[in-house]
């Protein structure tokens, strides 16, 4: 944290917030409860009580913040959002388990997903179902978002673009595949490794660092089972090279550690590491399923976990009962909170905080055991590390950018208690989120969008969607 220089004369800064619980969620978990922040050029200046913000500092612009919280902006460590199409598209039948319930029908997943290499979506339905979600991703308090790899991720830029919001983007990347009725044949191609590296090069450059560093694009092993060992390790060639994290789904289901066994002869994170894939840049999502060695080697190259806690519940996946988490968060490897929301789910940071500390409280049988703002610290500072955003963002602090959230603590929930940030996390939502800045400009006011025209977006994804139920049927 800055150190307020009193003696000096006001500086100009572009806006000051000020009147408010500022959470910073820095290293020592500040809070100021009557306090304020400088931003100047999309960067916090400084922060501290409003007295002091106010003598040091002078603005054009200000906002009252009194009766509200001042939040960092959530970071989502796994979304979709070009997924976004699927979402309702495909119906299950409730009665029956889900293909991730009961261990995971590992071969049916891998057929599936192997199915989509070589295809693609319209890129304006992409375009537009995407605005959408990312839409509800802000007013629901995500600012920043790490993507786990999808179709026309170059479209899902756009979206970012034009929304507002910040993000790194994933393509799809998958080269191989399995006939479920002949598991003891291996694996075979279905697209060239080059190629896709390829591809992921052109991404780069075409998109990391775009609308002033609001977009990044982060690498992509979509799932170790489906990947060659040259494509996994050309990945992580190419991101070291460019500095950019990658991601797979790892560990996601009970059944992968056998079949990757059969397949490949070792454990989907054995594998990884013999293939020297985990390291500081690598952010393994889901991972319910890992063992003590493995744990162990997550620790020693820093690799980093995105946690889906309800998406995970609502599929039957088992992820909490495992106590995998707990477990690596208790070895000292940083786990993000993230929805993995797109896909059939519409994901919200603020209920994933709650299902965090629910499922690991009863599962661990101890209700001391997940403190609230541990769960906090993962959807912001630690999500922010675990996808690769902490350089500018997950906290309240001199020379972070200003992601933040202004929430309404003035109605009657928070009439009982002096702590109005833990109310909010255990028992508020997301229509209390009343304004949004990131880069210190506002994209949320009043619970509204104000980057595109709400109504319009929503109305064009509905008709887009009307259009590819009824070519695709779904």
């Amino acid at each position: 944290m800055n150190t307020l220089d009193t003696a000096s004369a006001p500086q100009p800064v572009d806006l000051i917030i000020y009147g408010g619980q500022v959470v910073t969620m820095d290293a020592n978990d500040q809070i100021y409860t009557d306090g304020a922040i400088a931003i100047k050029d999309g960067t916090i200046t400084a922060v501290g009580p409003t007295a002091q913000i106010r003598e040091q500092y002078m603005a054009s612009k200000t906002i009252d913040a009194h009766k509200q919280l001042v939040l960092p902006g959530f970071v989502d460590s796994h979304a979709h959002p070009g997924m976004a199409p699927l979402i309702g598209s495909f119906k299950q039948d409730p009665s029956q388990p889900s293909i991730y319930a009961r261990g995971g029908n590992v071969p049916y997943i891998m057929t599936g997903f192997s199915s989509m290499v070589g295809r693609s979506l319209p890129e304006e339905l992409t375009r537009i179902t995407s605005t959408s979600y990312l839409i509800t991703m802000l007013k629901s308090g995500t600012t920043c978002f790490a993507d786990g790899g999808w179709l026309n991720p170059s479209a899902v830029a756009q979206a970012v673009k034009d929304v507002g919001i910040r993000g790194s983007i994933a393509p799809m990347i998958i080269d191989t595949a399995v006939d479920p009725a002949n598991l003891d044949q291996g694996t075979h191609r279905v697209a060239d490794a080059d190629e896709l590296l390829a591809t992921m090069e052109t991404l780069v450059a075409q998109w990391h660092g775009a609308a002033n560093d609001r977009i990044r694009v982060i690498g992509n092993i979509f799932w170790p089972l489906l990947c060659s060992d040259e494509l996994c390790k050309g990945m992580r060639d190419l991101c070291n090279r460019h500095n950019i994290g990658y991601n797979s789904h790892a560990a996601a289901v009970l059944n992968e550690n056998d079949l990757s066994v059969q397949l490949f002869g070792k454990r989907t994170i054995a594998r990884l590491a013999e293939l020297e894939v985990l390291g500081p840049r690598f952010q393994a999502i889901h991972m319910g399923f890992v063992n003590d060695e493995e744990i162990q080697q997550l620790v020693e190259t820093d690799t980093k976990v995105a946690h889906n806690p309800l998406q995970n519940a609502f599929a039957g996946k088992g992820i909490t009962t495992t106590g995998a988490i707990l477990n690596m968060m208790d070895a000292g490897v940083t786990v993000g909170i993230g929805t993995d929301g797109g896909g059939g789910f519409i994901g919200n940071m603020l209920e994933s905080i709650r299902t965090t500390v629910a499922l690991h409280r009863d599962m661990a049988m101890d209700n001391s055991r997940f403190p609230l703002m541990q769960a906090f610290a993962m959807a912001t500072r630690d999500s922010a590390r675990c996808s690769f955003w902490d350089d500018r963002v997950g906290t309240l602090e001199n020379g972070m950018a200003a992601d933040l959230l202004l929430v309404d603590v003035s109605n009657s929930r928070y009439a009982f208690d002096d702590t109005p940030h833990l109310w909010f996390l255990y028992s508020g939502h997301e229509g209390e989120i009343k304004t949004v800045l990131i880069d210190g400009e506002v994209v949320v006011e009043d619970g509204r969008v104000v980057t595109v025209d709400e109504e319009q977006i929503v109305a064009q994804a509905q008709e887009a969607m009307q259009g590819f139920r009824a070519q695709f049927g779904a």
